[in-house]
């Protein structure tokens, strides 16, 4: 079982797919002050061996680009001592865009160790900078 980080507008769709989503494992994100307590919970199911799932982006980029990172999964990480699996999803279509129904590969990239992201501080700039272009160039050589 996986938890699953999704963002807030997917649980207010309708009341069936908040219920799907729950039931699949995934966590609301908010961005409130009750995302510290879901970070706090999500950093100790991961020191238990629980596995994260989380787009770092904070959505699916439709067209084949990365868009900017965000930083919950570097704190997560730092914060719970994890390795963190990068991966990359490829649409099988013509133009490489994603389409209702069409097929995906996901390929799975080598593990990047956790003593990497390991910060002074949940704030620590300059670390997060780094991080975030390590993700990049490993996502560039998927």
């Amino acid at each position: 079982r996986m938890t699953v980080f999704a963002k807030k507008e997917l649980f207010e769709i309708n009341a069936f797919l908040s219920w799907f989503f729950r039931c699949a494992g995934a966590v609301c994100v908010r961005g409130t002050k009750e995302e510290v307590s879901v970070i706090d919970d999500t950093v100790k199911k991961c020191q238990e061996g629980g596995t994260l799932l989380l787009f770092p982006e904070g959505t699916r980029e439709q067209e084949g680009k990365f868009l900017p990172l965000k930083s919950g999964l570097f704190v997560i990480a730092a914060a719970a001592n994890v390795d963190v699996v990068p991966c990359r999803i490829y649409y099988d279509t013509p133009d490489g865009k994603m389409k209702l129904f069409c097929k995906v590969r996901v390929i799975f990239g080598e593990p990047m160790p956790a003593a990497q992201f390991a910060m002074e501080g949940r704030r620590d700039i300059k670390k997060l900078r780094e991080n975030k272009q390590a993700v990049l160039d490993a996502w560039s050589e998927l």
